[in-house]
């Protein structure tokens, strides 16, 4: 078959079955991360996992509270990954960076089909160098080492160099004569004494245990009744995977649990039926809203230290740099952060007609929901019975979790209760879909397609930060129901040698909500919201876009194209973000949303090039520009009496790049794939980041401010290759 899809005007990588199982990858995930233009975390030429559409047999798989996709899938259960990087056509909307669109298997009529994976870790560590556990890591060794243990790090046995690689302290002398000497007589030690009691608050060890993945799929006709019930056929999955972390935190690994099943019908001659479930079950360590910001300085949109209430730590490299400095409770007190639930279930149904050889239609139902649990671990049992010295009991910290403000001794860094799990969620969001689309060969000339799409959202959001010591919070509960209605017209035509895809496509989205509307530094922000007299009730404004997108490819010869497109593409804001409103105790708001925020907008262009060379070889070259406004941002206002941050569409950025892949799709020696992406991002923020009600305050802040220059990171190209080779199975002696 020709590899070159003529037909086709935008950059489209498609893998099979058997690419896939030639892949070292463990999940779909990781096989999307090895194309051109992706990085990790399903990052598209730039653009955040947000951006992008999920889709499994058509549907689609994205939490309307975060624009997040749920990307989980047997791999045995893949028929075919599409991977389009640009260019979508007019019947995809809510979508501006990539659109993966799974197919899975279908059952077969006769004969059933089994398969099964099972991938096995040996239990090692995930680091290089010492256990954070040794005696001589950073964390350990001021305490431990014999030179300076007992008289202090200080003491003059090592050098200044040497003092600063590790966190200062006394000894142990010096703890046991301050407890010695102070009024309570419950807490004397001497310095073994203290050192064994540290030793007890500093008993975590590594689990170190294997990884391992199962990955099974099953199908077939449904027995004795599938055969009266339209040739009924089946086919089941089940994936289940255990990553242990890269040091233990509230948990020691992260789990993953996914099923789906899917039943076909051939209702009638031409009519078919296809109902699809899928479930999944993620278990997740939760970061907490005072260590986000570890994770990058600027983590926030805008460059606000802006919390998220889905941000879960799983590679190394997220744990690592959050972990990454000298004080000791984020590694040794299991209860520092809140452990997270996540679950999601997804039921659709489609009925495909089709009327004559030249037109069919389609007809579909969604329903997608997702229920978060986040919260600390089980309270600590504070019964003193363990004897860690003669005479001398303690409970069980640090482990469990516990509000008061507990402290290790000889360490004001190592905190095991008090300000510690802050995170906390039960949400459950719910999306409804209806969907409708014709299809019909009107000319020789003319492929049309148009359809329409109703989305009703309800969104039952809880979650926020509370801080059970200090009774901080800043905490969201609120219930909102949005809905949006979608329509488009598409006409793919074939003449003079060109293949033209031109569409446009209507996005109507209602926000369906009164909101207050007040002067950003009125009292309504404060913490004696009842004194503000100036706040509007708003219904609020329905945002209607239009986008137009045209791609055209020219076939050269029977084996290669040039093709270009050109594209609007629109996408509302997280949810989550627009409605919220975050109040402290006190009453004051710390974080305010706005319905009325415009969808985020992103003017593409692509030139490729693609050409298939001795039938197994497929060069594709494609170069990319990305205009990206209006996306979400936040300032911050503040005065004497207010201080919060406020969500706006002052963000922009454009991305260019360059994709070059070389591929080799068949063979009997050996296949692969070799890709380079050279990329160049602009970002910034039209506007203040911060607005203060006092002029001098704004003037020094407007004088000192780096924020209004622009984020311009240095290039860094990017290289995949994987190379698999093998001998021809009738290859050898034969005997």
């Amino acid at each position: 078959r020709n590899i070159v899809k003529k037909d086709v005007s935008t950059s489209v990588t498609s893998i099979e079955p058997e690419e896939i199982s030639f892949l070292p990858v463990s999940s779909v995930t990781e096989v999307i991360g090895l194309q051109a233009g992706i990085e990790e975390g399903l990052v598209v030429r730039g653009g955040g996992s947000d951006e992008l559409l999920f889709q499994i047999d058509g549907v689609t798989l994205r939490d309307p509270r975060n624009n997040k996709p749920i990307s989980s899938i047997a791999l045995t259960s893949i028929q075919e990954v599409s991977i389009e990087k640009g260019g979508f056509n007019a019947e995809y909307g809510q979508v501006r960076s990539g659109i993966v669109n799974i197919v899975s298997k279908e059952g077969s009529m006769s004969n059933y089909y089994s398969a099964i994976q099972v991938k096995y870790g040996p239990p090692q560590q995930k680091h290089l160098g010492i256990s954070v556990y040794d005696p001589n890591s950073m964390w350990n060794r001021s305490y431990l080492d014999p030179e300076v243990a007992w008289t202090g790090t200080q003491n003059g046995a090592w050098d200044n160099y040497e003092q600063r690689q590790y966190p200062q302290f006394e000894g142990w002398n010096n703890i046991s004569n301050a407890l010695l000497s102070d009024d309570d007589p419950t807490n004397d030690l001497s310095p073994a004494g203290a050192k064994a009691l540290w030793e007890w608050q500093r008993r975590r060890r590594p689990s170190i245990q294997p990884d391992y993945i199962i990955d099974a799929s099953f199908g077939g006709p449904v027995p004795i009744v599938g055969s009266s019930l339209g040739n009924l056929r089946f086919f089941a999955s089940f994936r289940f995977e255990k990553e242990m972390l890269l040091i233990p935190l509230s948990r020691d690994d992260y789990q993953e649990y996914f099923g789906a099943l899917k039943l076909t019908s051939n209702l009638t001659k031409g009519m078919t039926l296809t109902l699809s479930g899928n479930t999944g079950k993620t278990y997740n360590v939760a970061a907490n809203t005072g260590d986000a910001f570890l994770n990058n300085v600027s983590f926030g949109i805008n460059g606000q230290q802006f919390w998220n209430s889905t941000d879960f730590m799983r590679t190394p490299l997220q744990i690592a740099s959050i972990t990454n400095e000298q004080r000791s409770g984020r590694i040794f007190t299991p209860s520092w952060y809140s452990q997270a639930i996540v679950q999601h279930l997804s039921l659709s149904g489609k009925l495909s007609h089709f009327i004559n050889s030249n037109t069919f239609y389609e007809v579909g139902v969604e329903f997608l929901n997702s229920q978060y649990e986040t919260g600390p671990l089980a309270q600590r049992d504070l019964t003193k019975k363990y004897e860690v010295v003669p005479g001398y009991f303690v409970d069980e910290a640090p482990f469990g979790f516990d509000k008061n403000p507990n402290t290790g001794i000889a360490e004001q860094g190592f905190f095991f209760g008090g300000h510690s799990s802050t995170l906390r969620d039960s949400s459950s969001n719910s999306t409804f879909n209806i969907n409708a689309a014709i299809t019909t060969q009107y000319t020789k000339e003319h492929l049309f397609k148009a359809g329409i799409e109703f989305n009703y959202y309800d969104l039952n959001l809880k979650y926020g930060e509370v801080n059970e010591f200090f009774s901080t919070r800043n905490y969201v509960d609120q219930i909102w129901n949005p809905y949006r209605f979608s329509a488009y017209v598409q006409d793919k035509m074939e003449m003079l040698g060109f293949v033209a895809n031109i569409g446009v496509r209507m996005d109507m989205s209602n926000p369906n909500t009164v909101w207050d509307n007040a002067d950003p530094f009125d009292p309504y922000f404060s913490s004696n919201p009842s004194k503000s007299t100036d706040v509007v009730k708003v219904k609020s404004k329905v945002d209607l876009t239009v986008s137009p997108r045209l791609g055209i490819s020219h076939p050269i010869t029977d084996k290669s194209k040039l093709y270009f497109n050109y594209g609007h593409f629109k996408q509302m804001p997280a949810y989550e973000e627009i409605y919220r409103i975050g109040r402290a105790n006190s009453g004051q708001i710390q974080n305010y949303g706005d319905p009325n925020l415009i969808q985020a907008k992103t003017v593409s262009y692509e030139l490729g090039y693609d050409h298939s060379i001795f039938e197994d070889y497929l060069i594709q070259l494609a170069a990319f520009y990305n205009d990206v406004t209006d996306q979400q941002a936040y300032t911050q206002y503040i005065s004497n009496t207010v201080g919060y941050f406020r969500t706006n569409s002052n963000s922009y950025a454009d991305t260019r790049g360059l994709e070059l892949t070389l591929k080799k799709t068949r063979g009997n020696w050996f296949r692969g794939f070799i890709n380079y992406t050279y990329q160049v991002n602009t970002s910034g923020a039209f506007g203040r980041k911060v607005i203060y009600e006092d002029r001098g305050e704004q003037k020094l802040y407007d004088q000192t401010t780096s924020n209004f220059y622009q984020d311009r990171p240095v290039p860094q190209p990017r290289a995949n290759a994987t190379i698999t080779a093998f001998t021809p199975p009738d290859y050898g002696i034969i005997f």
